[in-house]
């Protein structure tokens, strides 16, 4: 499901409307979604063991943290 829905998002901001004078901004936006989705890619595989057998996000955090 999650892949579909990135494959939909990257469709999609390769192919949008013209939204006028909000071009930029719009456009600033769906980059910054993108990037919001491979941080948090980037996390998980980095720097949590979230989705490890077993695996939590919280005991993982306080490793990093303390």
């Amino acid at each position: 499901m999650h892949d579909s829905d990135v494959d939909r998002l990257m469709e999609l901001s390769d192919s949008l409307p013209d939204f006028g004078v909000y071009n930029l901004v719009v456009q600033d936006y769906v980059a910054n979604l993108q990037f919001m989705i491979s941080g948090y890619l980037d996390w998980t595989l980095n720097y949590t063991g979230r989705y490890t057998t077993g695996g939590h996000a919280v005991s993982d955090m306080r490793e990093i943290i303390t």
